[in-house]
């Protein structure tokens, strides 16, 4: 019911409540497996936001997108959706918005098995989230940096005892792992 609300916000003009209704449906499909669904929304709101005139849920939008297909495999358009991502992001001067596009160009290249590009783009990542004083992104990052480069046989400790002292200075829950890649 509510992805069919995204695709008829759609087609009936109504280009913004497409892709902010998009936007939370995105974890809501994730977690429920429901990928086909997912894909039919993640599909409809970068081209909404960008015929809505909305350049950042535009970019927001193609980096949700670059994740989700690396989610179901498909790096290289994973990759491409991403790195539109970034560059909108960088264009709008959106350093949040930078830090989760590199942030998703590591996840991608993880999964490629391409670690030392991994480690770059989360490493930018964690730079930038810091630059935007998002300590959770900044140490769950770090995590992943710590995954890639345990993957790629390289020293992994520094980045997980960064990741735990961040944690640890909020009182919060590590993030959970991701998968394997």
């Amino acid at each position: 019911m509510l992805v069919a609300a995204v695709t008829r916000a759609a087609a009936l003009g109504f280009d913004t409540h497409a892709w902010q209704l998009a936007w939370p449906l995105a974890d809501f499909l994730d977690r429920r497996g429901m990928r086909h669904e997912h894909l039919a929304v993640q599909t409809t709101a970068p081209a909404a936001a960008r015929l809505g005139g909305d350049r950042i849920g535009q970019a927001c939008a193609l980096n949700v997108a670059g994740w989700f297909h690396a989610q179901l495999g498909d790096q290289e358009q994973a990759l491409e959706h991403c790195r539109q991502a970034l560059d909108l992001h960088r264009r709008l001067g959106d350093v949040l918005g930078q830090a989760n596009a590199c942030d998703s160009l590591g996840h991608a290249c993880h999964r490629l098995a391409r670690h030392e590009e991994a480690a770059s783009w989360y490493g930018r990542a964690v730079e930038l989230f810091r630059e935007a004083g998002d300590r959770y992104h900044q140490a769950d990052t770090l995590t992943r940096l710590g995954e890639t480069l345990h993957a790629a046989a390289l020293p992994d400790a520094a980045a997980w005892r960064q990741a735990l002292t961040l944690l640890e200075a909020f009182d919060r829950p590590p993030p959970p792992k991701s998968e394997p890649g």
